[in-house]
């Protein structure tokens, strides 16, 4: 089993490549920049029956949207408010289109990071963040283990 602090290493790692570092670079985000090459293995812990844990792959998956949006976002939208008015629709479909191209590409792969991490605690948190401030706090959640 993994310590905690490397859980939470896991799972930092899930957003961060994916809300995009590259927000105003022209030629778009990189892909799978700074992710690793192993595919982690869904969590197996019994619940108190006995009887495996159900997946977070549903829940994960719901977590990783919410944080990337934010977070993405948060950076985008003062770029796109500082270009004069007639360009910032274009700004805005060529950023939600990149956004969207790179979530799709690379949310299966962190979906599973998330769902090895197991840290049911974080995800709630990414969940219920209605900031990209407190989807960054939630980075800091350790697990409930």
């Amino acid at each position: 089993m993994r310590r905690a602090s490397s859980r939470k290493i896991v799972v930092a790692r899930l957003g961060l490549t994916i809300a995009f570092a590259a927000c105003s670079s022209s030629s778009g985000p990189p892909a799978n920049q700074g992710s690793s090459t192993a595919t982690p293995v869904a969590p197996t812990t019994p619940d108190a029956r006995g009887a495996p844990a159900p997946s977070l792959a549903p829940r994960c998956e719901q977590a990783l949207r919410n944080f990337t949006s934010l977070v993405y976002w948060a950076k985008a939208d003062p770029e796109i408010a500082a270009l004069p008015p007639a360009e910032r629709g274009a700004a805005r479909a060529k950023k939600l289109s990149s956004f969207t191209e790179q979530l799709e590409r690379e949310l299966p792969h962190h979906v599973r990071q998330c769902e090895a991490a197991d840290n049911a605690k974080q995800v709630d948190c990414m969940i219920a963040a209605k900031t990209a401030e407190a989807a960054r706090a939630c980075m800091d959640t350790e697990p409930e283990h």
